[in-house]
């Protein structure tokens, strides 16, 4: 169950793409909340980890969770103490975080970080 690199970005984005249209949409279906829950668990941390280049696969899987994770809670504590809470506003945060992430180029195999 090996997935390359390059697409983890790839879903990494075209997610992020799918929450943001869902978002401006204002469409309210269980779609939207699977959508987001796999963006937000997912799609933010996946970007980032990719450039570990790790080879365990299970392990970058549960790493990139943790991280999004973090990086939800991270950009709403920060919304939410700033007095600008609003969830539009996190997840567009999320998903500039995401595509950010996503398109930076990585080591190529057998280069040092």
């Amino acid at each position: 169950m090996s997935v390359p690199r390059d697409r983890w970005a790839v879903i990494a984005v075209t997610s992020a793409v799918l929450a943001g249209a869902l978002e401006v949409a204002g469409v309210h279906s269980p779609l939207r909340v699977a959508v987001m829950l796999w963006f937000v668990l997912a799609c933010p941390g996946m970007a980032i980890v990719r450039l570990l280049r790790m080879a365990d696969v299970a392990a970058a899987v549960t790493l990139a969770v943790a991280v999004s994770i973090t990086l939800a809670t991270a950009v709403a504590a920060l919304g939410l103490y700033s007095g600008l809470w609003a969830p539009g506003a996190t997840l567009a945060v999320l998903i500039a975080i995401t595509i950010g992430a996503a398109a930076v180029r990585g080591p190529r195999p057998g280069e040092r970080l």
